[in-house]
């Protein structure tokens, strides 16, 4: 029995990425950090964390998810850098960040954890999605309703 992943299911997998994603680019880029919320149990979280990586090596996942979570960084990376080049009247204004370093990888982290919930959902307990998705869970139901309407 192969454990690799179908070409289908990656696909279904990232479109599954893409929506949260727009669906996190309807908020303002300084709020982000607000949905990044630290765990109530930290080493809960850790074993979570160990536990649904095992289970995507295992499953044979790991390489379809590791793309993905590639495109969550670059995509978090053009988030802040479009907000870094601020071009004025006059010149540019270079001094309104809308946060700090830690604040981008602390959000980076914070959503490669919800998306890589989102990805694995249908192989992990529903408990662990929960605790991958943390604060971004709203932001993520609303992503699997947010669809066309039907013609």
């Amino acid at each position: 029995m192969s454990t690799e992943m179908p070409e289908t299911a990656v696909e279904a997998a990232r479109a599954r990425a893409n929506r949260f994603l727009i669906e996190v680019s309807k908020l303002p880029t300084e709020r982000l950090r607000l949905f990044a919320v630290a765990p109530a149990d930290a080493d809960r979280h850790r074993r979570v964390v160990d536990d649904v990586e095992a289970t995507a090596i295992g499953r044979g996942v790991w390489e379809p998810l590791a793309e993905i979570l590639a495109d969550v960084n670059d995509w978090v990376l053009r988030r802040y850098a479009d907000r870094g080049y601020d071009p004025t009247f006059i010149g540019l204004n270079w001094g309104r960040s809308p946060g700090t370093a830690q604040d981008r990888a602390i959000v980076a982290g914070s959503l490669r954890e919800a998306v890589t919930a989102i990805v694995l959902a249908p192989l992990i307990p529903a408990d662990s999605v929960g605790e991958l998705l943390g604060g971004w869970a709203e932001m993520a139901e609303a992503s699997r309703h947010d669809r066309e309407p039907a013609s």
